[in-house]
């Protein structure tokens, strides 16, 4: 009876919203399981999709002949489009015109049902900003709809004119449609086919949003209307085929290009792009046939504006947020976009109302045309204040980081160059946005106190400041920040609380003559984490020490806890956990007494990886329901935080043996992060994988599987097929092919995953260790023991000289060498290296630590094998001590000390105490639902135990035949001769 080493897991990342590790605890069974490891990383990503297009080939220009249609009275064609024929026509019973649209005669049952299905819900819909249904009714065999009837031009029309409208008017003319559009999403519909041709702004000056809902057979052809209807091809969602596109691709969101339905996000989308053209002239995606175009919508390339266009840099990043590449990155809702557009259209109303009132008389008018002139400088001041970001990221900066990323010579620096910009200028636009919004509140509206703007102010220059620290980070050009790069900038703390009055309320605000004290010891702390990163651990530590003692001096609480979060940080990673955990025990006290909601959120989560790495697990879960208490003080609209918390405590319930509890708390993040995120985002990726030790520890190894290949199409879409992210999952989809016994496969991926983390990171890398010691356990398993000693002994190496001779993974590498001797039949060389590996863990870990219990069995193990079953006995004794004392009674490691202590009972004729150890071990087993192959094997000792005892000998035989059933199924050829050998001795 042997067990493996711990699982392998990497540090945490930061402060931020982060991910944390798992691994799985080790097995009862005596064949040799694989090892998890985990490489973490964030980036935003888009998984290809194809692209189809349907064209439509005819349709119908019949139109009716009578006079009237249900009792409405027509009087005239108005146009026709896609859905059919527009008539004017009078409601008799109202006495009032309105406009009737015929639905073509040839349109699909299907597709005129879901028409008449939106007609009827925009019908119940009231709206100043939706052109109103009045009814949906049929006549003469044909549908038709009754709305409102509105007499003006479309806002295609309308940007057209001459003089072009100023950018205030724009916004304002664009925010109504947006109100039109976020009262229809609030009903539960959506447009789908957006644009400015199906904007009509009446005479009365009203904006109204039209043809809701478009759909037609995709042997339909449009007449094109006009020059917005060009590129026209549409077709019901509901009804489409794959690869057909609903809408004018001009404007449509990258996922409906894909073939996915429409949503309120692909309506934010085509908004931004229509108010990108009429801001600016020209539209935002351009090509000269429909597949260039689209491929520059999918790959989220803006066509550079005319210099011509002077639009402000606030507004610009607006729009460019609705026309985010991914929806998650987009407003998260039509209302938020049109509350962001608020403050321009405010301004403009005021300076209209202002002229109105200056007609008095001369005086008056000479007061106000004053007040005009200096609210106009206040909002130009407020432009120009939220274009102070462009001094820190702008298009000369921008490539400055480029090639700084590309001077290292990494072969992923120039994807990792695509996939950061966006990130950056993400961050800048927020920031851009936020500063403006924030003066406007102060200097224009009055909706912002002294106090308040401070707040702000000193919220948006701490962003600031962590920007451009990062940037110059890059600009450093080393090749260690390629693989972090984009990690790192997705964790850049978000801009939107500075710009919320409550959550600024919150802010702790330093002293105004301690402010630039407490400036230059964070630029410290982040150069200390900068050091680190360049491996001058040395150098990193000592100006981490160095701020520290200055936070303390200063006194400022905030800041005193966020020192002692990095200094915790670079003590974690020096493998001191018992300093390191007192340090963020420090600064969430520090935090959460100055109320600091960040930092006592960032330092509880630690706390829990604190815990769950030293297995208190007890102690993990309290400090999880801290975790959660502070995020729940976050200003967190998106979940995220608490989707990171879940994803923490999932963790610790899988640790725990609650597997089933840890799957559902791990799906919970999913969907969040799924929901907010998208569903081919990194950190998705990452919870996935997750999930898949959860479903690996169920013993459902093809769900493990089918996850992590999932995560890993995302991860190679996102950070590129050689990025160590990838790496680390597919040392894990490693591990689940040895488990499932697809031996060959396994090498293939553990080799593939050994190359890139050497490439990387090179051959003494510690992200080497992990794959080369999956790859040693497949040589293992195979019977190819003297391969196996050597990759062990080669990840020992890199152990030894990455993490010093008495770290707890350095023990860890020890065990897996000595389970090799140990199949080899060397049991004296074998027991000489556990024996090393237990005061190793007790030194490091504490001698009560579920660590030092498993170094503990697996020293029985070779104990028993020399005959010294006493000694065993108190070993194992000992063992399931500590595990009942740090795990409880019933968790599913007790498992393997069990099933040990009744296979000694065994050799020394004691079978009622076989029978108690098996039966109770079986039962903890069954329990936590572990992997089927463990539990195989616990009925087995037990089927022994019951006929050594003379026990209920029918449940014996029934026990080893379920055993043997699920050796045969999982190919375990030596199990299964053992158990038949025993089963045909008893059938005599």
């Amino acid at each position: 009876m042997t067990t493996r080493g711990e699982d392998r897991t990497q540090p945490s990342r930061g402060s931020s919203p982060e991910t944390s590790t798992m691994g799985v605890g080790s097995s009862p069974e005596p064949e040799p399981e694989p090892e998890d490891s985990y490489a973490s990383a964030f980036a935003t990503s888009d998984e290809p999709t194809e692209l189809g297009m349907a064209t439509s080939a005819r349709r119908s220009s019949i139109e009716p002949t009578w006079p009237t249609i249900g009792r409405y009275r027509l009087s005239g064609r108005l146009g026709a489009g896609a859905m059919g024929t527009v008539f004017e026509a009078l409601d008799p019973s109202l006495d009032r015109p309105v406009a009737i649209k015929v639905l073509h005669a040839e349109m699909p049952v299907a597709a005129r049902h879901r028409m008449q299905r939106e007609a009827t819900a925009l019908a119940r819909l009231s709206d100043p900003h939706v052109v109103q249904v009045f009814e949906v009714g049929e006549d003469h065999g044909q549908t038709f709809i009754a709305m409102e009837l509105v007499r003006g031009q479309t806002l295609a029309e309308w940007i057209r004119r001459e003089p072009r409208p100023a950018w205030s008017e724009i916004i304002d003319v664009y925010a109504q449609a947006g109100a039109g559009l976020a009262a229809a999403h609030a009903a539960g519909l959506v447009h789908r086919d957006f644009k400015p041709g199906n904007c009509i702004m009446g005479d009365d000056g009203r904006v109204r949003v039209v043809d809701f809902g478009l759909a037609k057979d995709v042997g339909q052809e449009d007449e094109a209307s006009s020059e917005d209807d060009e590129l026209t091809a549409t077709t019901d969602a509901a009804l489409t085929q794959h690869g057909m596109l609903l809408g004018t691709p001009a404007y449509m969101a990258p996922e409906l290009l894909g073939g996915q339905p429409g949503s309120a996000a692909g309506d934010q989308f085509a908004l931004c792009v229509s108010l990108w053209e009429a801001l600016h002239g020209q539209r935002p995606f351009v090509g000269d046939t429909l597949a260039e175009l689209t491929v520059r919508i999918l790959d989220g390339r803006i066509a550079e504006p005319p210099e011509a266009a002077r639009v402000p840099r606030w507004l610009r990043a607006i729009v460019e947020r609705g026309m985010s590449v991914e929806p998650a990155r987009r407003w998260p809702s039509m209302e938020a976009l049109v509350d962001a557009l608020a403050h321009g259209r405010a301004g403009v109303r005021r300076r209209a109302l202002g002229w109105a009132l200056g007609v008095v008389a001369a005086t008056a008018a000479a007061i106000v045309g004053w007040r005009h002139h200096e609210e106009v400088a206040r909002i130009e001041a407020c432009d120009r204040a939220g274009r102070e970001v462009d001094e820190v990221w702008n298009a000369d900066v921008a490539r400055s980081v480029r090639e700084a990323l590309t001077s290292t010579g990494m072969a992923r620096a120039e994807i990792t160059a695509d996939k950061l910009t966006p990130w950056l200028e993400a961050q800048a636009g927020a920031w851009a946005a936020a500063r403006t919004e924030v003066c406007l509140g102060a200097e224009v509206e009055g909706t912002w106190d002294a106090d308040a703007l401070e707040r702000a102010q000193w919220c948006l220059e701490e962003r600031r400041a962590e920007l451009e620290a990062f940037i110059t980070e890059l600009g450093a050009g080393r090749p260690e920040t390629v693989d972090d790069a984009v990690w790192s900038a997705s964790n850049l703390r978000r801009v939107e609380p500075c710009r919320d009055r409550v959550d600024v309320s919150r802010l702790a605000l330093p002293p105004e003559e301690s402010r630039e004290t407490v400036r230059s010891i964070r630029a410290e702390l982040l150069r200390a984490s900068s050091q680190w990163a360049a491996l001058e651990h040395e150098r990193a530590i000592e100006i981490n020490r160095e701020a520290v003692v200055r936070a303390e001096a200063l006194a400022w609480p905030p800041l005193v806890a966020e020192a002692h979060l990095y200094e915790a940080g670079l003590l974690e990673r020096q493998g001191k956990y018992a300093e390191a955990g007192q340090r963020y025990e420090d600064a969430f006290f520090e935090a959460a007494h100055a109320s600091a909601t960040e930092e006592a959120a960032t330092a509880a989560g630690n706390l829990v990886e604190m815990a769950r790495a030293q297995q208190r697990l007890a102690d993990a879960v309290r400090w999880s329901r801290h975790e959660d208490l502070w995020v729940s003080h976050l200003p967190d609209v998106a979940g995220l935080w608490r989707a990171q918390q879940l994803d923490r405590l999932a963790t610790v319930l899988h640790d725990e043996g609650k597997l089933a509890e840890a799957k559902a708390t791990v799906e919970e993040a999913i969907a969040i992060a799924e929901k907010e995120l998208g569903p081919t985002h990194v950190k998705v990726a990452v919870f996935l994988g997750h999930l898949a030790i959860v479903h690996k520890g169920m013993g459902e190894l093809s769900r493990a599987r089918a996850l992590l290949e999932r995560a890993i199409r995302i991860e190679e879409q996102a950070l590129g097929p050689e990025h160590p992210q990838v790496g680390g999952s597919l040392n894990n989809l490693g591990n689940i092919l040895l488990t499932q016994g697809n031996d060959a496969e396994a090498i293939e991926v553990l080799e593939r995953a050994i190359r890139i983390a050497e490439q990387a990171k090179g051959v003494d890398h510690i992200d080497v260790a992990a794959p080369l010691s999956n790859l040693a356990l497949i040589h293992r398993k195979t019977g190819d023991t003297e391969r196996a000693i050597a990759l062990y002994e080669q990840e020992l190496s890199i152990l030894r000289a990455t993490m010093g001779p008495n770290h707890p993974e350095v023990a860890r590498g020890l065990a897996n060498l000595a389970n090799c001797y140990a199949d080899q039949g060397e049991t004296e060389r074998a027991h000489a290296i556990r024996e090393q590996v237990v005061p190793i863990l007790q030194e490091a870990l504490g001698p009560e630590h579920p660590d030092v219990a498993i170094a503990l069995i697996n020293v029985a193990d070779t104990t028993r094998k020399q005959g010294r079953l006493d000694e065993a006995r108190a070993q194992l004794e000992q063992a399931l001590r500590i595990f009942e004392k740090a795990l409880g009674s019933e968790h599913l490691l007790l498992g393997t000390p069990l099933q040990g202590l009744a296979l000694i009972a065994l050799s020394q004729d004691r079978a009622a105490d076989a029978v108690a150890a098996s039966e109770r071990g079986l039962r903890v087993m069954e329990a936590a639902g572990i992997d089927p192959a463990s539990t195989a094997q616990a009925r087995f000792v037990l089927a022994r135990a019951l006929d050594a005892a003379g026990q209920d000998s029918a449940r014996a035989r029934a026990l080893a035949e379920q055993a043997l059933a699920t050796h045969r199924e999982r190919g375990m050829d030596a199990e299964v001769k053992r158990v038949e050998q025993w089963l045909a001795e008893r059938a005599e």
